[in-house]
């Protein structure tokens, strides 16, 4: 099993945008935000595992947001106690999308290798992402 946590508030995968190159060619580019948060969860990734876990592979991310400074200090204290949960932007999946494609090629060799899934989002005194890796429960 492997576990770490990432520092920094999440970023979800951004849409990506067309560019033209000098040479005519067109591709796609991704958004600069969304860049430079799986970089960094990469990094950290490269520090935690010496190298990418062969086999099949169970996922769990935990999102940690941070708390809005609107709350009042009795709403604040009840997201923080994980009464009151971020059903607001970004979208669960995007936050995912972004992680899955840190990890590929640091962590696991091919995303094909993750069978099992488990994620959430939950406010946090400490904005950032729980990973955790292990082998995936026996199917039946």
């Amino acid at each position: 099993m492997v576990s770490f946590f990432v520092r920094g508030i999440p970023k979800a995968q951004g849409r990506p945008r067309v560019v033209r190159f000098r040479n005519g060619r067109v591709g796609l580019k991704d958004p600069e935000a969304s860049r430079d948060w799986k970089s960094y969860v990469r990094l950290v990734a490269a520090e935690r595992v010496s190298r990418p876990i062969e086999g099949p592979v169970a996922l769990e991310l935990w999102f940690y947001l941070p708390v809005p400074k609107s709350f009042s200090r009795r709403k604040r204290l009840a997201a923080l106690a994980g009464e009151v949960l971020p059903a607001k932007k970004p979208d669960l999946d995007n936050l995912v999308k972004a992680v899955l494609d840190a990890l590929l090629g640091v962590v696991v060799l091919d995303d094909r290798q993750i069978v099992e899934i488990r994620a959430g989002k939950l406010y946090g005194a400490v904005p950032g992402v729980e990973i955790v890796l292990r082998k995936p429960k026996r199917a039946g």
